[in-house]
């Protein structure tokens, strides 16, 4: 909603102070309207219920023979609150203890066929003007203060509702004669607590009705959490019966079963009877429950089943049939509707023109203080703003909620406390702008756009709500150690993209070095898919023999490091017999027998100090072959002789 500024005298400000002292309040309960120069406007709103409770009672004598039939109306006054609220609760339970008060002394008495209703009662609104505090109307010195200076204007919305209740009411009497008086016949527990959504947690609400508050009292309540038919978790009121095993419920979970169960206490002398009728906020005990005698009680197991759902939101709200083209000189018509059986009521739609011009679909009836300036009929080349307001009956309004109008999805500005659930007071960006010509310009919902500025607009060109962009950056793609990225900037409100831009690649990032070492000639690392290297560390040889040396054919061997495996070349092993030398050789040894005449040549060459050799030593097996061979002929013939001799 806009914000108003009306400007008043001195002299007008104690006329309207004289006239309202003397007008009788009504349903709407209009406030002195005093703006200073600098204003704010916030919005608040506020529920107000009224109970009417209407009982059919039925009495029967003690052989279920209906003996009497009446109809008992009682209702209360507004209490602050929606139905869900503490005071209409205790309202509701209030009323229906001063219903069953009349009758509980005859008998038996159970609750059935409960219903209940909402019924639209009045609205009231109205302004509370505050520089620094409160100014209560009358006080002038105050108001003159405020007209000279900044203030708060706070527009407040009270919405008044009634709750109808029905329900059948059944006395049973009790044959006195076969009676103790001192027995318990009928339970009736009230105000238990069973609607519970996830998250919740268990509360201890149970409460025995007044007038058998003297014979029985609650002991504890107790909430199991099932699995498979048996117990796995408990919350009970009473601390003392949990032991150290059992786990406890803190707080209902969605989808998960829970059975409710109460245990009672007889006090004063009285005991409950063996087939003590038990009724539980206004209705008897389903049959699945099952009532049990204890030593000095009653233990009620079963009572109800219960599975939380998560909290219902209404993420969807429609207006229908909302008139939103006007000519030059048509006068305001509403026409706005919401779905029967929805979630939420459509409470009013208006039209602004400014912060101090506009008009409320429900004035006079409330709503005509917000606007100073009345909109009586629309001028042709000025621009209009529609705007809603919407309540939710029990769900919540959810924070990003949608809103369609007509069929068709509009974006909306929120009025006042967005934390407020039940409350949809919405500025959408639906516009209106009469032609002087006839033509009623009717701005689409899509904005359009160049490089500066969004817009919507009308079929005949004409455009509205013309805004210079706001951009954020969009990330296109991350840059990395070995690629770049992108980027472009895109208006928040009507999605115009600028054209995209690189994004340089970055020096470092969250290197993933692999666990094979790499390597070259002198060292060996782990490496980055970046390239980036880690752990470089010199090579740790160890020679590896490949191939054994022999007395006639050279080996060969390399070295490799102990660590990455890093292989040099293989070089060859000198064969390990050494005897096929000459005289030829580079490098013999010199013969230290030879002549001193020749020492002054041999000055510089090194001396060999080992035993000369004195002989060829080639062809050795061949040698010890032919002295074998000269040995046994020498003995064949010196044996030869013998015998001949």
């Amino acid at each position: 909603m806009k914000k108003t500024k009306p400007k008043k005298l001195l002299t007008v400000l104690l006329t309207l102070y004289l006239a309202l002292s003397i007008v009788p309040i009504t349903a709407y309960a209009g406030v002195t309207d005093v703006i200073g120069d600098n204003t704010t406007k916030p919005y608040s709103h506020f529920y107000h219920t009224k109970v009417e409770t209407t009982a059919q009672v039925t009495i029967k004598d003690a052989d279920g023979n209906v003996i009497e039939t009446t109809e008992v109306t009682k209702s209360g006054d507004f209490v602050e609150g929606n139905v869900n609220s503490d005071a209409v609760q205790a309202e509701i339970k209030r009323i229906d203890d001063e219903i069953i008060a009349q009758f509980s002394s005859r008998g038996n008495i159970t609750i059935e066929n409960r219903n209940s209703t909402f019924m639209f009662d009045h609205f009231e609104s109205g302004n509370i003007i505050a520089p620094d505090g409160d100014i209560l109307v009358g006080d002038q010195d105050a108001l003159e203060k405020a007209a000279s200076g900044s203030v708060n204007r706070n527009i407040v919305v009270h919405e008044y509702q009634v709750y109808q209740t029905t329900y059948d009411l059944i006395v049973q009497t009790i044959d006195g004669g076969s009676q103790d008086e001192a027995t318990i016949n009928n339970v009736c527990i009230e105000n238990v607590k069973f609607a519970y959504r996830s998250g919740d947690a268990p509360q201890a609400t149970a409460e025995v009705y007044n007038a058998d508050a003297d014979k029985y009292e609650i002991a504890y309540e107790c909430w199991q959490e099932m699995e498979n038919g048996e117990p796995v978790a408990f919350w009970y009121s009473d601390e003392s019966k949990y032991t150290p095993s059992l786990k406890k419920i803190t707080q209902f979970e969605e989808g998960k079963t829970y059975m409710y169960s109460i245990e009672l206490r007889e006090k004063n002398g009285y005991t409950f009877a063996d087939n003590c009728s038990v009724t539980i906020n206004g209705n008897p005990i389903s049959a699945t429950a099952n009532a049990v005698k204890t030593v000095d009680g009653l233990f009620v197991m079963n009572v109800e089943t219960i599975r939380p759902e998560a909290t219902k939101k209404i993420s969807v709200i429609e207006i229908n049939n909302a008139t939103l083209t006007f000519k030059d000189g048509d006068k305001p018509v509403f026409t706005g509707t919401v779905p029967e059986n929805d979630q939420y009521a459509f409470r009013c739609e208006w039209w602004s023109l400014d912060e101090n011009t506009g008009i409320v679909s429900t004035e006079p009836e409330w709503g005509g203080d917000i606007y100073k300036n009345k909109i009586t009929a629309f001028e042709a080349g000025k621009t209009y703003h529609y705007g809603v307001y919407v309540t939710a009956y029990t769900a919540d309004i959810s924070p990003d909620a949608k809103l369609k109008i007509n069929g068709r999805e509009v974006k909306y500005t929120r009025i006042g406390d967005e934390s407020d659930t039940q409350s949809f007071w919405v500025e959408t960006d639906l516009t209106m702008t009469p032609a002087a010509d006839g033509h009623t310009h009717k701005y689409g919902t899509e904005w359009k756009y160049d490089e500066t500025n969004h817009w919507h607009e009308c079929e005949c060109g004409n455009k509205a709500d013309i805004t210079a962009h706001t951009f954020k950056q969009i990330i296109d793609k991350e840059a990395t150690a070995t690629e770049k990225g992108s980027k472009h900037e895109e208006c928040t409100v009507c999605g115009y993209k600028k054209a995209t831009v690189d994004i340089p690649k970055i020096d470092s990032h969250n290197h993933n070095y692999g666990t094979e070492w790499k390597h070259d000639e002198t060292n060996h690392w782990y490496e980055c898919e970046c390239g980036n290297k880690a752990d470089i560390t010199a090579h740790t040889f160890k020679q590896i023999i490949d191939k054994e040396a022999t007395a006639t054919e050279k080996g060969s061997k390399h070295d490799e490091c102990t660590v990455c495996g890093y292989k040099k070349a293989a070089v060859d092993i000198p064969v390990t017999d050494f005897r096929n030398s000459s005289d030829d050789q580079p490098n013999k040894p010199t013969n230290t027998a030879s002549s001193e005449s020749s020492s002054a040549d041999q000055t510089n060459k090194p001396i060999n100090t080992a035993s000369p050799k004195t002989g060829n030593t080639d062809n050795m097996i061949l040698w010890i072959v032919l002295l074998v061979i000269g040995g046994g002929a020498f003995i064949t013939a010196t044996a030869v002789d013998r015998k001949k001799k």
